[in-house]
């Protein structure tokens, strides 16, 4: 139960601001809903005056923070449980019967319950007048009468007084229809009714206290008070698996206990108070900063009023860039007038930031701008995943807790061990830029497995989702990244004709999934060897190590044949065939000394017109002999190494920015 005790403080932390709904950048709705209360869709604006006599009704649709009731929230369509206030037509219109509605006990039990809270003492002038408007049965005439309902055999909605984007979203039968009431109070500026906080506040309070006189009462085993337990909990947790539950004991007929116990309470009992606020933080969690995919959600949250937390399935610049969004400082990506040192550097399109080392001076050390040290980090942090393995049942399927130092420390350590040269497309500079930290957890999965042959993959999606546990472990728990996800990436890597399903090869694609297969390798053989600083990001050009070298020879041969043909052909890179390295990559990953000599032959027409390239020779050399006895000739497969040389060894190549560089190359962008 510690997922949820730790859902319900922070509930309690971030409560004020329950009921106030923000716009998301994507235009979707965000709300903490308050206990009771559901997020609902609604399609008509019905107003009215504070005797309950309608005013007029507003075409639109609009998610509403609307009072629940927990059978509501499980009903079925054969079971009939209104919510309180807002709800379909065939609940809340009591003359839809005398226009073809087939069901009019709906609206008796819903005009019951309203009765009841509207004679009760949590009651509101609003509710009151809503009340007194749908007791007198005119809701479908008035709205035909407004022009918003047409038809005479058959009543439809009338689409055409709806904006053009909201007319496809108005689906389904007529009865389904949702309608929302805002009452007009002289010297009262909110008329919405449940946007209305004393109306949310009054629902909460009448509704515990009807739980409480029909409920049974018992321990709860997150609170541990003695309340009312909930005998069925929410849905609709995560938008894209709606019906999954994540409690549920509702089954007896079945297996849902397996043998286990005779009623459900036996296994676990939560109040409803409880189960309110785990269910509302956790829904608020995913909508905010959830990442999913397919039936999978991963969100990573602290419990304190200030609930947003770095990352961990960011990559390191997005997670610095962003900093002054998650502690409220900045820490600037900068972009100050270079130094002359910046402007002499050679073979980068921009001074390449190591964003790993920033983020741990940034957190650690204090040392940018006025961040405080580590120490002053109190907070607790929750990393949790849920996943629904069917239509109706949600599971945790990861869940961890920190203290926020230790929290930070296994993010650093990850991002200090899994980096690499990696590149972004800058917008506003208009170009790719290079850094170096770590990759993002879907980048590496992408570079891994690829992507989905369709929307409908579920194949892809069943790896996607355990290849995201699996490294979510490794960043968080420290373990090592399994050897077939490892073995995975270097045969992608290996093979770059096959990194783009349309044109069989695309160099910035090629860069993504190399980029990211470096990083963790490199992150294996920091693991493997006790943690120790095993490969540098930049060349290393007295290293012995066989795969390493013959990485190098084949991202000079590459650079090479790319060189030529930039000058024969004075095209940009992005449109030249693949070089011959690349096309016998894959076999030179399995041979290498066989088919280093074919790619030699091949590189040595490119060389004379390169004006015999003695340049590039004099690499090839100084590379060559760097090999131990009998590695040269050695003909065995190839391992991650190899890719850690060829990647630095060709970013090593790159011409610079400023006219010619160390190898007199003319510019050009990689």
């Amino acid at each position: 139960m510690g997922y949820l005790q730790t859902l319900c403080d922070t509930y309690d932390a971030i409560s004020n601001i329950a009921g106030k709904a923000d716009v998301k950048p994507n235009g979707d709705t965000l709300v903490l809903s308050p206990l009771g209360h559901i997020r609902i869709e609604t399609h008509i604006s019905a107003i009215l005056n504070e005797n309950g006599n309608m005013i007029n009704v507003r075409p639109e649709l609009k998610i509403a923070c609307a009072p629940s009731a927990i059978e509501a929230e499980s009903r079925s369509s054969t079971t009939i449980a209104p919510y309180p206030l807002i709800d379909q037509l065939e609940y809340t219109a009591g003359d839809f019967v005398d226009y073809g509605g087939n069901n009019s006990e709906k609206f008796n039990k819903y005009i019951a319950d309203l009765k009841a809270w509207s004679e009760s003492d949590c009651s509101h002038p609003k509710i009151r007048a809503v009340y007194a408007y749908l007791s007198r049965k005119t809701l479908i005439s008035d709205l035909i009468g407004k022009k918003l309902i047409i038809g005479e055999d058959k009543l439809l909605i009338n689409k055409d007084r709806y904006a053009k984007q909201e007319r496809k979203k108005l689906t389904g039968e007529l009865g389904k229809l949702r309608v929302r009431f805002e009452v007009e109070i002289p010297n009262e500026n909110e008329t919405g009714v449940c946007e209305d906080e004393s109306v949310q506040k009054l629902y909460a309070n009448y509704y515990t206290l009807r739980l409480n006189k029909s409920e049974k009462q018992d321990l709860c085993y997150i609170s541990g008070k003695k309340s009312a337990i909930a005998v069925s909990h929410p849905k609709n947790i995560n938008r894209i698996t709606a019906n999954a539950k994540l409690i549920s004991g509702n089954d007896s007929a079945n297996f849902t206990y397996r043998g286990r116990f005779e009623t459900p309470e036996q296994a676990a009992t939560v109040s409803y108070e409880a189960s309110q606020k785990a269910h509302q933080a956790l829904r608020y969690l995913i909508d905010e900063r959830g990442i999913t995919c397919d039936t999978q959600a991963i969100i990573a949250f602290a419990v304190s009023k200030k609930s947003d937390v770095i990352e961990p399935y960011s990559d390191s610049r997005r997670i610095y860039v962003s900093g002054k969004d998650i502690y409220g400082y900045a820490l600037d990506d900068g972009d100050d007038e270079p130094t002359d040192n910046e402007k002499r550097t050679k073979a980068r399109a921009e001074t390449a930031k190591d964003y790993a080392d920033l983020l741990d001076k940034a957190i650690f050390r204090g040392s940018v701008k006025s961040i405080e040290p580590i120490k002053q980090y109190k907070r607790k942090i929750a990393v949790l995943a849920t996943d629904a393995a069917t239509s109706g049942r949600m599971s945790v399927v990861f869940y961890r807790e920190f203290n926020e130092d230790e929290y930070l420390e296994r993010l650093i350590e990850w991002h200090k061990a899994c980096k690499w040269t990696q590149i972004f497309w800058d917008e506003k500079k208009e170009r790719f830029v290079n850094y170096v930290g770590a990759p993002s957890i879907d980048s590496i999965i992408e570079a891994t497995l690829g992507k989905p042959r369709g929307g409908g993959d579920r194949s892809y999606y069943k790896l996607k989702k355990n290849a995201r546990k699996q490294l979510l472990q490794c960043i968080l728990n420290g373990e090592k990244i399994p050897s077939d996800m490892l073995e995975n990436a270097l045969r992608r890597a290996s093979n770059p004709l096959s990194c783009d399903e349309k044109s069989g090869y695309n160099n910035g694609a090629y860069n993504k999934i190399l980029n990211a297969v470096c990083a963790i390798w490199r992150k294996h053989y920091i693991d493997i060897d006790h943690k120790k600083e095993v490969f540098e990001v930049q060349l290393e050009e007295d290293r012995d190590d066989r795969e390493y070298l013959y990485g190098r020879l084949l991202a000079v041969a590459d650079r090479i044949e790319s060189h030529a043909m930039s000058i024969k052909e004075k095209k940009d890179e992005k449109n030249k065939r693949p070089t011959n390295a690349l096309r016998y990559m894959a076999a030179f990953a399995q041979r290498p000394f066989n088919v280093w000599r074919t790619i030699y032959l091949q590189i040595v027409p490119y060389m004379q017109e390169l004006n015999g390239a003695n340049w590039y020779q004099n690499i090839i050399d100084d590379i060559e002999v760097k090999f131990k006895d009998g590695d040269y000739e050695n003909n065995s497969p190839l391992d991650g190494r190899y890719l850690l040389g060829y990647s630095a060894q060709r970013y090593a190549l790159r011409p610079t920015q400023q006219g010619k560089g160390n190898n007199n190359e003319s510019t050009e962008q990689d």
